[in-house]
């Protein structure tokens, strides 16, 4: 069926790239490596963001995701799936931001690097680079413009869950625990 053709060519075209690129998905580059012409994309669909919620949804499925009946119980489940399924496309560094801000980082993480390394004990298992990367991604601008944007989390709250979730994840490292699934 083309409708079937159609959104497997954009799937191919994000398996190509990593899952947050979306950029070059258009319903051009669609059609061109689906071998159908616009008109026929957009036949089968409104505009680009029907066609990309289409491939998103393909995505989704291939992933063995289904958050429709996905119970809190699943959450870690469901998310090891998607992570094994990002994971098989390009993982690229976020384009969208200048030099300016990839300098930044890269000191804030050769800061928290060493700030873990410096309090690492020989007791602990945990490797310093997880450590440091997990207290990034808590202290990273895009986890509390998500809580506040996407979830209509309020900034104070936001914020004020993000530093506790990273006192969890102090004390459990200091407490000597293993970064390991349950």
């Amino acid at each position: 069926m083309t409708r079937d053709r159609i959104v497997e060519a954009g799937a191919a075209l994000a398996r190509q790239r990593s899952m947050w690129d979306w950029d070059e998905i258009t319903v051009g580059a669609v059609a061109d490596r689906a071998n159908v012409n616009r008109r026929t994309v957009y036949r089968h669909f409104a505009n680009e963001r029907e066609l990309r919620d289409a491939v998103m949804q393909r995505l989704t499925e291939e992933a063995g995701v289904n958050f429709e009946s996905m119970d809190f119980k699943d959450v870690p489940e469901m998310a090891a799936k998607v992570f094994r399924y990002v994971i098989a496309s390009p993982l690229e560094p976020w384009k969208d931001r200048d030099e300016a801000y990839h300098a930044a980082e890269r000191r804030r993480r050769d800061a928290l690097l060493a700030a873990v390394r410096s309090s690492s004990s020989e007791s602990n298992p945990a490797d310093p680079r997880v450590v440091a990367g997990l207290i990034d991604l808590l202290w990273g601008v895009a986890s509390l413009e998500h809580l506040v944007s996407t979830w209509g989390i309020e900034a104070p709250d936001a914020i004020n869950a993000l530093l506790w979730l990273m006192g969890v994840l102090q004390k459990a490292i200091g407490d000597g625990q293993a970064i390991e699934p349950t």
